[in-house]
């Protein structure tokens, strides 16, 4: 019974330390800008970002559109009507 005490006590005593240190940790996503897309109904597959380019791929799964915004002036690039978009990275 001493060892379930004793490993329920550690278990404890990390999860508080990593939730401690986690909490410190700035988040690396913040806000910048809302882009509205006229006409647009429903959700997003998936994003992906393009740091090079500074642009950003939004897959809008309702409106079969892969949506391309410049993230230097948050616009709309342009909609590609492709189809229904499915993320297949892992």
């Amino acid at each position: 019974m001493k060892i379930s005490k004793m490993t329920m006590t550690a278990c404890l005593t990390l999860s508080a330390i990593a939730a401690a240190a986690g909490a410190e940790e700035a988040s690396p996503l913040t806000p910048a800008a809302t882009i509205e897309i006229a006409n647009s109904t429903g959700k997003f597959d998936f994003l992906r970002i393009d740091g090079k380019r500074h642009r950003l791929l939004a897959a809008h799964e309702n409106d079969g559109t892969a949506d391309y915004f410049d993230l230097n002036t948050n616009s709309l690039i342009t909609r590609l009507k492709l189809g229904g978009a499915v993320d297949t990275r892992d």
